[in-house]
């Protein structure tokens, strides 16, 4: 089963156009409406979703589960915020089964035009600095999602995978949208060592969707307003981590630039 999505494209013709079954659970108060679909993984067959944009498509096979949000609140009948959830590998995977699969989806998104992303309040810091920090988790001595050890061009080796906690996040940018990979680490009591079972998904948000998730209640109404203010605090952030880390030795990546903010160029 073949399935086609354009990022910012109409969400009814999305749903008038799917091969597969989608439910609609809609709230005329609210104008909320939740579209999904869902299948046990150990189905035998399972959808391959094509993420259009103007030249490259992602694919993505194996589509346990697909979520959108339709708020006409936010912005009326698009596919701005899209979540899906892949079937990655068997549960008590090993170190190395886990990241073949992670590494795989990673690569397929950056031939896809995807680029790494690094939050505006992060410090700039390649992979190949990764090693000179404590753990996968820790700049110095403050714990941070967007860690050097998840540079997409950067594979961690199987002691750093497998010191990570719990969650990995890769993030991308591509054409006004975000997307997060993640992946959740679980392990059973007789889980034997070096083993554990995944969830692997992936959110993918447009620029509205991506900064209205820094705001709360009424701020949420203003947030185009509120942004530049909000971004000289994450740049005044960025540079203390980076003056931080080159003190203690650590390169910074300063050809790395921000995604534009379209909003603000308006």
């Amino acid at each position: 089963m073949n399935v086609r999505l354009r990022l910012g494209g109409s969400v009814e013709n999305f749903l008038n156009s799917s091969p597969v079954e989608i439910s609609n659970d809609c709230s005329r108060s609210l104008k909320l409406c939740f579209h999904e679909f869902k299948f046990p993984s150990a189905s035998k067959v399972l959808p391959t979703l094509f993420i259009e944009s103007e030249q490259e498509v992602l694919r993505l096979d194996h589509v346990v589960a697909l979520s959108i949000y339709d708020n006409e609140k936010r912005i009326q009948g698009k596919l701005d915020s899209v979540n899906l959830t892949l079937r990655g590998v068997p549960s008590r995977s090993n170190v190395p089964v886990a990241k073949s699969f992670a590494y795989s989806v990673i690569q397929k998104i950056l031939d896809a035009g995807w680029t790494r992303h690094i939050p505006a309040y992060s410090p700039r810091i390649p992979g190949s600095e990764s090693k000179k920090t404590p753990t996968c988790e820790k700049i110095l001595t403050e714990s941070i999602s967007s860690h050097p050890c998840f540079d997409p061009s950067y594979e961690m080796s199987d002691e750093q995978w497998w010191n990570v906690d719990m969650f990995y996040y890769w993030y991308f940018y591509k054409d006004g949208f975000y997307l997060t990979l993640k992946a959740w680490r679980s392990r059973g009591e007789k889980d034997p060592i070096g083993h554990a079972s995944y969830l692997f998904t992936l959110k993918f948000e447009s620029e509205r969707e991506y900064w209205l998730s820094s705001f709360e209640g009424e701020d949420r109404l203003k947030w185009k307003e509120l942004l530049p203010a909000l971004l000289e605090k994450y740049q005044a952030s960025r540079k203390k981590r980076e003056d931080e880390a080159e003190r203690a030795g650590i390169a910074i990546d300063r050809t790395y630039q921000d995604p534009p903010i379209a909003a603000l160029q308006q």
